[in-house]
């Protein structure tokens, strides 16, 4: 299985995100930290997923996880 090892910025930007859903809930702050982390796997297999940015540069793409973009 390919392995992924996200940027310092990404790992707080998950981290804030966790933070920020745990202070009223959370069950869905660890719910959400899942469905980061299968769409990182997933996405680690298969990168070509998602919507190219290319306003963003040649090969950003987008993915969307409930209310947040990967």
């Amino acid at each position: 299985m390919p392995r992924f090892r996200l940027a310092t910025a990404a790992q707080r930007d998950v981290r804030a995100i966790g933070c920020y859903i745990a202070e009223r809930n959370r069950s869905a702050a660890l719910r959400q930290y899942d469905a980061l982390r299968r769409t990182f796997r997933m996405l680690s297999r298969q990168p070509l997923l998602g919507a190219a940015v290319p306003e963003l540069g040649e090969s950003v793409r987008c993915f969307p996880v409930g209310n947040y973009v990967v």
